[in-house]
């Protein structure tokens, strides 16, 4: 019980003591509480170093002393609801719902109902920084640099710029940062206003307007403006040149002129370099410098003058000459062109476009045309346009041309020869036909093609300015047509034609194949043979045998009248479909009257005899054939290449025939040969034996006459052994020594060649070291030589800059100081020594005032 009230009491005790300690208030300096004075509801500001104890209507509204506000330099804080102090230290009154800025300064304490925000640093802004600000309501601020005072209102936007700190303040806010455009001489950029306002220069901008801004530096776009992306003026150099536009009326200060909306002009690089359009200029394109050379010339369209484009006009430009095409100006063609060099074998046409007189007064009128001949150079006036250039035709003996009077139309023939055209000449083109053009083309003088005609019918006719030219072969003829007399001729070969403007050729078509189909054969010659023609016709024996017959006939055209053959020739268009198909007649009239076994054993002689033993009112028979006189064909022999029954039965029969008579004939044939075979191997055997006993006797003899031979070389060998070995092996020492003798006057000569060369070259080697060293010496002596002077110039010129008079001050520097800073020590002479080093009084006052070291004791 004594404890539990001894610990009740200590308790109660210590409770006390905190009371009354709370009761204390101990401030330190810069530290202040709050008391509140509960009999008249008032608080207070308490601030340190002080001591207070508190009576009892007076409560601490701090559990802790709080320590003032410090705001460090280039920072600032907000403070809520801030307190006015009178002058006479009256009651503080406050400004409930305000704000305060408060700067760097002395630490402060808060008054009660203060709340002061965090601190915050201040906006630094160099001179490539700036910050667009918008006042919360109207007040008025003075401007840092300028001291002038400016009206702000509120929700009114402006731009700060630096270098320097932007203090805040409560009546405004920082919207945003300013991100800088930096301008080179080069660049521009174009601004628009998004309200009305003025320039930091004064300019007043309406909304919506467009300006370029040309400054070269740093830009801070304002908050009323729009920019659009940075471009690059344009550089224009003497080959480059610029078109611009006005899209506004305005005064140009570059050249001095009022331009009006619409104007386009022209800028060089004479009037400016660097070319930084203006709101009211619309850079339009670049023009690059026209260059016209020697020879060359250049019209220009649409010419300007005085800065009004002439539509219509034009205006030639000869060189040597260089411009600008002005707005509205182009080059005809869109090029430089080069004047025309005409050389010794040409010439230009050209034409009047409209009627003028040339320069030696010659009057064209308009449309006509001449010839401009070389050599020379020429550039066509404004008024004459170039149709043509010409050349020379130089024409061989097998070319030609046609040539055409524009004016009389009539067509000439010229070849073989060189031409230039007149004026009033052109090439005249010839219609051929696509057959004669394949004829004339293919490599042989005839064609076989069935589809000849047809596609020639379907294809466009070919035409060529080159003179058709045909060599007729030789023993042939070619007829030609000329359309404008109505008449044709016959040409013999061999010959060169030169077809004129109106002859035509006319092709043949004859019969070919087996059996014959006509239009199978093309040519443009008939050739008048002797030649062959092969057919293939089926025939009919009094027997009802059917056979097919392969013939083939000799022709030619009877040439004894040539006059008239060339007139008849032509008469029979397809003269060996005509004389097949009357041979073929003749031929089966002749074998239905015969049997097939009379036919088979005379087929030859009665087909002769059908061609060239009959006659009918078409053909008559000569000696030498059987003639058609209505083309002068003659038909020389018939050649029977093969019979062939049509019917299989007949066929096989005949092939068993055939194949039984030539069996029975190979067998008589072989046993005939086997005969003789055996007859002439029982002769060659017989032969041989007698060959072969001759051989051995002679073979006999012969070995005998070897063994002898052999014998003789046996003692001639043994005999004269030992003497050939004695007489080599002296010859050989004989001519061991002669050699030695013979060499060594050689190896005396080399040995001494080699002692003099090797003498020659450490002579030279001497030499050369001897002059190599002598060089370097003479180097090295020249070098000192060049580094002497060199020093002494340098230390002359040193000398002759400082000049007598500062050498002397430099000379009489140390002692002078030496003396001063004893006067200042107020001592006439000083000795530092230790106890190991010696003093020697002999020449000590002179060492002690031109020996600026000494030692330390």
């Amino acid at each position: 019980m004594r404890n539990e009230e001894g610990e009740g009491d200590s308790e109660e005790i210590f409770k006390a003591r905190n009371e009354k300690d709370s009761r204390v208030v101990r401030l330190e300096p810069y530290e202040y509480v709050h008391i509140l004075d509960n009999n008249t509801c008032k608080v207070t500001l308490l601030e340190g170093p002080c001591c207070i104890t508190l009576l009892d209507h007076l409560v601490n509204l701090h559990k802790n002393a709080q320590h003032h506000i410090v705001i460090p330099p280039n920072h600032y804080c907000e403070v809520r609801n801030p307190v006015v102090l009178s002058p006479d230290g009256g009651e503080p009154k406050y400004r409930m719902g305000h704000r305060e800025v408060r700067l760097s300064q002395p630490p402060f304490p808060l008054y009660p109902g203060e709340l002061a925000s965090d601190l915050k640093p201040m906006r630094i802004l160099n001179s490539k920084e700036a910050i667009i600000v918008r006042a919360l309501e109207d007040h008025t601020t003075t401007e840092e640099f300028t001291g002038k005072t400016v009206q702000r209102i509120a929700g009114e936007q402006w731009l700060v710029k630096g270098p320097g700190a932007y203090v805040p303040r409560v009546d405004e806010e920082v919207l945003r940062r300013v991100v800088p455009l930096l301008l080179s001489a080069n660049e521009y950029i174009q601004l628009c206003a998004m309200a009305d306002f003025k320039d930091p220069d004064g300019t007043a901008r309406r909304v919506g307007e467009k300006w370029n801004l040309l400054t070269q530096g740093v830009f801070f776009p304002g908050p009323y403006t729009k920019q659009e992306p940075v471009k690059k003026g344009i550089t224009l150099s003497p080959t480059l040149a610029l078109h611009v536009r006005a899209v506004h009326s305005f005064y140009d200060t570059r050249f001095g002129i009022q331009r009006c909306i619409g104007d386009r002009w022209l800028v060089t690089h004479d009037e400016v370099a660097l070319f930084l359009p203006t709101e009211d200029e619309d850079p339009e394109t670049t023009v690059p410098l026209t260059i016209v050379g020697q020879q060359q010339y250049c019209i220009l369209l649409r010419t300007v003058q005085d800065g009004v484009v002439h539509d219509g006009k034009r205006k030639l430009l000869k060189g040597p000459c260089s411009f600008f095409l002005k707005p509205g100006e182009s080059l005809q063609d869109n090029e430089v062109k080069d004047a025309y060099l005409i050389g010794d074998h040409e010439a230009l046409l050209v034409e009047a476009v409209s009627s003028f007189a040339e320069e030696d007064d010659t009057w064209r009128e308009v449309s006509s045309r001449w010839l401009v001949s070389g050599p020379c150079s020429y550039i066509p006036p404004l008024d004459v346009c170039v149709v043509e250039r010409r050349e020379r035709l130089l024409l061989t003996g097998s070319q030609g041309v046609y040539v055409r009077n524009v004016r009389t139309g009539m067509v000439r023939v010229v070849h073989g020869q060189a031409i230039m055209l007149a004026a009033d000449e052109i090439l005249w083109e010839k219609p051929i036909s696509p057959l004669v053009h394949r004829l004339l083309q293919a490599d042989t003088f005839s064609v076989y093609d069935a589809g000849a005609l047809k596609s020639a019918s379907e294809k466009e006719p070919y035409a060529s300015h080159k003179v058709v030219f045909y060599k007729v072969p030789h023993n042939a003829l070619v007829r030609l047509y000329d359309s404008s007399t109505n008449t044709s001729r016959v040409e013999e070969g061999p010959a060169a034609l030169f077809l004129a403007p109106n002859e035509e050729f006319t092709p043949i078509s004859l019969s070919g194949g087996r059996p014959k189909a006509s239009n199978r054969i093309h040519s443009l010659c008939l050739f008048l043979g002797p030649d062959f023609m092969a057919d293939v016709i089926e025939v009919e024996t009094l027997d009802h045998a059917r056979l097919m017959l392969h013939l083939a006939y000799n022709w030619e055209f009877d040439t004894t009248d040539m006059e008239r053959i060339k007139k008849i020739a032509f008469e029979l268009p397809d003269f060996v479909g005509k004389a097949c198909n009357t041979l073929a007649n003749r031929i089966r009239a002749a074998i239905a009257s015969e049997s097939f076994e009379e036919f088979h054993r005379n087929s030859s002689s009665l087909i002769r005899q059908a061609i060239f033993r009959s006659h009918l009112g078409t053909t008559e028979m000569r000696e030498d054939g059987l003639y058609f006189p209505v083309n002068g064909l003659l038909i020389t022999n018939v050649d029977v290449q093969s019979v062939e029954p049509v019917e299989p039965n007949t066929r096989d029969a005949l092939k068993k025939s055939v194949q039984l008579a030539v069996e029975i004939i190979t067998q008589s044939q072989e046993n005939e040969a086997s005969h003789q075979a055996m007859l002439l191997e029982q002769e060659a055997r017989g032969t041989l034996e007698l060959q072969i006993m001759k051989d051995k006797a002679s073979e006999e003899a012969e070995r005998v006459t070897l063994l002898q031979v052999t014998a003789e070389n046996t003692a001639i060998e043994l005999s004269g052994s030992s003497r050939a070995q004695t007489l080599a092996e002296s010859e050989a020492r004989l001519v061991e020594l002669q050699a030695e003798l013979d060499v060594t006057p050689n190896r005396c000569r080399a040995l001494e060649f080699m002692t003099d060369a090797e003498l020659d070259l450490q002579r030279e080697r001497m030499e050369i070291e001897i002059s190599h060293r002598r060089a370097m010496n003479d180097l090295a002596v020249q070098k000192a030589k060049a580094l002497a002077d060199i020093e002494a110039t340098k230390v002359e010129k040193i000398f002759s800059a400082l000049g007598r008079g500062t050498v002397t001050a430099i000379a009489r520097a140390g002692p002078e100081l030496k003396a001063k800073l004893l006067q200042a020590l107020g001592l006439k002479g000083f000795l530092v020594t230790d106890g190991t080093s010696p003093i020697n009084l002999l020449g000590m006052a002179n060492r002690m005032v031109h020996d600026p070291r000494g030692k330390r004791a």
